[in-house]
């Protein structure tokens, strides 16, 4: 599936094949189209033979839900403007389906905070429905590779993970509004205040506690963790470090000589389930029923108030579309899945694409020396996004080597001697 989203259609090969025979083992892409389908039929088929949960030596393994969330997703995928450009609603009224028999099963619920799925003593909770098993002798690298480089004097992490200003300017304000909402109560001389939890439980700004310790990321005060606009160390360049996925418990150091990081790697959880399906309701009509999903998300631990709340005069389907994906982006930050989502929902490219705009830090600064702090944005970098993007280039490698796909031309994937278009 990960093949499929990167590249579109892929040769499908279902019989063992002979390497004796050339005839054999060359064969054709197949289109995106039908890829998908191949991959909605393998998951239909083995979703009735997969246990309903395992326990002991099998957890891990795969189960009728993990088949389940993976089918919805790529049916979710199927149904977005990228593979879906006519706006076929009954996509999304299938993949609306599949999620719902997740939710039907009553097995899964969301944690009281996003910060109880990220620990060994959380590992199996109720809200993860696929992870990858943790053990001594394989454990986890996160809190060495991302979590701040500088802690209680020590060089603990490479800090490989630096959350951007936009993502922090897209976590709403404790009453729900977005920052840019002028009812937000947002003050951009106080950028932290008033934020809704999730803030707090995923990001490390200037002032926020880590291991007993103060992280300071603003300059001139001889902190080791000042923004470095040079890059010349591992220190952050956009003013903040990741909190969220990381347990606070285990040393950094320590963490990148001994792998020793024993929370499993989720990778579908029930909250990332009930985002898709509001997704697939509003898309197939349903903007109550998908309100109402999105809220037992934005909802959880007391994080902000509901939708109805907060948009007390109504709310627009194309405000409650970005809603949703704002909340997408939020709740799923650092989990791998904002790649995938951009490039489905095809906003990528173009003058105002998301990965054609700047990316930024905050600079924090007390220029007149009286504790007044001053926060402005800082470019940390620009992007280039071309509409060919979308889908990765065949490498070179395989089109030397397969005649047949350099023999591929046209068709509804508009390939070029079996490469994607634009490359």
């Amino acid at each position: 599936h990960y093949l499929w989203m990167a590249y579109g259609g892929v040769p499908i090969i279902t019989d063992v094949l002979d390497n004796n025979v050339d005839s054999d083992i060359f064969f054709p892409r197949a289109t995106a189209r039908e890829t998908f389908e191949f991959l909605d039929k393998e998951l239909s088929e083995i979703i009735p033979d997969l246990p309903l949960s395992r326990g002991g030596s099998e957890g891990g393994k795969a189960t009728r839900p993990a088949a389940m969330t993976l089918k919805g997703w790529i049916e979710l995928f199927h149904a977005s403007e990228l593979r879906n450009p006519s706006s076929d609603r009954s996509r999304w009224e299938k993949a609306a389906a599949t999620l719902k028999e997740i939710i039907d099963l009553g097995l899964f619920r969301l944690q009281p905070s996003i910060l109880d799925l990220w620990t060994a003593e959380t590992n199996g909770n109720p809200e993860v429905i696929y992870d990858f098993q943790m053990s001594k002798q394989n454990g986890g690298r996160r809190e060495g590779l991302f979590g701040p480089v500088f802690v209680k004097g020590i060089q603990s992490s490479w800090g490989n993970m630096q959350p951007t200003q936009e993502l922090v300017d897209d976590y709403c304000m404790s009453n729900g509004l977005p920052i840019t909402d002028p009812a937000s109560g947002y003050d951009p001389q106080h950028p932290y205040e008033n934020r809704e939890k999730r803030f707090y439980q995923s990001i490390l700004y200037d002032g926020s506690m880590w291991q007993g310790e103060e992280i300071i990321t603003r300059v001139g005060v001889g902190s080791p963790n000042e923004i470095d606009t040079s890059s010349s160390s591992d220190v952050t360049n956009t003013g903040y470090y990741t909190r969220k996925t990381l347990d606070e418990s285990v040393n950094g150091a320590d963490n990148l000589q001994m792998s020793n990081g024993m929370a499993n790697y989720i990778f579908f959880r029930y909250a990332d389930v009930l985002l898709m399906y509001a997704e697939a309701l509003l898309e197939s009509g349903d903007k109550e029923g998908a309100i109402d999903y999105l809220d037992m998300v934005r909802t959880r631990g007391d994080n902000m108030p509901s939708i109805r709340q907060t948009y007390k005069s109504g709310i627009t389907i194309n405000q409650l579309r970005d809603v949703l994906r704002r909340d997408r982006r939020i709740e799923l930050a650092f989990e791998d899945k904002r790649y995938w989502d951009i490039i489905r929902w095809k906003i990528c490219d173009g003058e105002d694409g998301v990965m054609n705009r700047p990316v930024g830090g905050m600079m924090i600064t007390d220029t007149d020396g009286d504790g007044v702090l001053e926060y402005n944005y800082h470019e940390v970098c620009q992007r280039t996004f071309l509409p060919r993007m979308y889908y990765q280039p065949i490498p070179q490698y395989v089109l030397d080597k397969n005649h047949v796909i350099r023999q591929q031309n046209g068709g509804e994937d508009n390939w070029v001697n079996g490469q994607n278009p634009g490359y």
